[in-house]
């Protein structure tokens, strides 16, 4: 079977699963609703007129408001490489805004590999709907690398290629079982997506992932701990159940978490970080191949850095 054939049977496969878990959580939602108040009839007419008003209208379909989820886009962006012609092993960490009113305030983030020689990728990401049905949220299948997030396009943060790839992805499908989280979801603070692809990159350094400032979540470290590397693996961050907190590394920066939102500013990468949009500054340039990059010369300090972590 083609691989586009198999890429859209998995979009389908993955519409299907999703539209039985949104209905049977939105049904005894909407039933429960429907004996308050709330749904008298007295402001509905008011609020349709409200919500007529082209400006709010428009507001709204940005927002996802209104839109129909089933009709959002899943196809690739076009930004992986295609295995049919890339033999190389390849690593891609990606973000989109999320779907509906969310997007306003945070990213979902995921994680893509293909093997040296594979034809087809394989994802690592977190599903919180799933977890509304006491499933774990927690999957890694073959499935589309870049595709929309329900309509949004998506943004690489990540991209490694070449020699040694391979065995960063067995690191990573080493990491993703033990993710603590599996069955817990909450949008904000945490633990959500960006808190298991947060948790994957502490796991492998060679990811040097500089998670976006409106991943909400990524700061998430549990409830019994405060004290974690960063996301890169390139200094240190304290975190206080998500809320609070600051993280220090050669990476990202200096990022301060106020409420689960961001602030920061990346000196060697001449760049400033807000909550709600995004790192603002000089663009990162991808692929990255191991052993090269602004890092590799502060090798004495990763040295260092390893060795006070294992006393």
């Amino acid at each position: 079977m083609p691989d586009g054939a198999k890429n859209a049977m998995d979009v389908a496969a993955w519409n299907r699963d999703w539209a039985g878990a949104v209905l049977s959580h939105s049904t005894a939602r909407t039933d429960a609703m429907r004996q308050t108040s709330l749904h008298r009839g007295h402001w509905v007419e008011p609020l349709r007129r409200g919500m007529d008003h082209p400006r709010i209208a428009a507001a709204l379909r940005f927002m996802g408001i209104g839109a129909d989820w089933r009709m959002a886009s899943r196809h690739s962006a076009g930004i992986a490489p295609d295995p049919a012609t890339t033999s190389e092993a390849v690593v891609q960490v990606y973000g989109a805004r999320v779907w509906s009113w969310r997007g306003a305030l945070s990213v979902h983030t995921w994680i893509a590999a293909k093997r040296k020689g594979a034809t087809r990728y394989r994802t690592y990401e977190f599903l919180g709907w799933r977890a509304w049905s006491g499933r774990s949220a927690v999957l890694m299948r073959h499935q589309v690398p870049d595709r929309h997030w329900f309509g949004n396009r998506p943004k690489l943060y990540a991209d490694i290629r070449g020699d040694g790839v391979d065995q960063i992805i067995d690191k990573i499908e080493a990491a993703v079982p033990r993710y603590p989280y599996g069955l817990t979801y909450r949008l904000w603070p945490g633990p959500n997506s960006n808190t298991l692809v947060a948790f994957v990159a502490r796991q492998v350094p060679e990811l040097r992932l500089d998670m976006p400032p409106h991943a909400v979540g990524k700061d998430w470290l549990g409830l019994k701990s405060a004290v974690a590397r960063a996301p890169s693996c390139t200094g240190y961050q304290v975190s206080l159940f998500g809320l609070f907190g600051v993280l220090l590394a050669w990476e990202e920066g200096l990022e301060v978490n106020l409420l689960g939102f961001t602030f920061g500013v990346d000196p060697m990468g001449l760049a400033i970080k807000l909550p709600f949009w995004d790192r603002i500054g000089v663009p990162r340039r991808w692929p990255r191949r191991l052993g090269r990059g602004r890092f590799g010369r502060l090798r004495p300090i990763r040295r260092a850095a390893a060795r006070l972590e294992h006393r």
